[in-house]
């Protein structure tokens, strides 16, 4: 007996949030800015590693999506010590070194 996709959705929930339908297809994760900064909180951020991602893609809350480089750190003690550094929230994918999903990581966005 065949079984239809809503159905198996219904008994195996998904093992990861989905990522952002606008972020590229080679995005690992996604955060969401929680503060303003070079783009405005609730932006979400397409990344595809740790540390420095170059060119990645920014969805602003107005739908504008942008490009410009990302740093993501972990923060120390709930603070962002870089100089420029803002709080996100890693919310979707299958986040890597040793990030997860609902923490409270810094990210330091170049200019756009």
């Amino acid at each position: 007996m065949l079984v239809s996709e809503n159905e198996q959705a219904a008994v195996t929930p998904p093992v990861t949030p989905p990522l952002q339908k606008e972020c590229p297809a080679d995005t690992v994760f996604d955060v969401t800015t929680q503060e303003d900064n070079s783009v405005p909180s609730g932006s979400h951020i397409c990344l595809v590693k740790p540390g420095e991602n170059r060119d990645a893609t920014i969805i602003e809350p107005s739908g504008t999506i942008v490009t410009t480089d990302v740093i993501i750190d972990h923060s120390v003690g709930g603070n962002c010590p870089a100089p420029g550094a803002v709080h996100v929230l890693v919310d979707t994918g299958s986040p890597p070194d040793g990030f997860s999903i609902n923490e409270i990581a810094c990210t330091t966005i170049a200019p756009t």
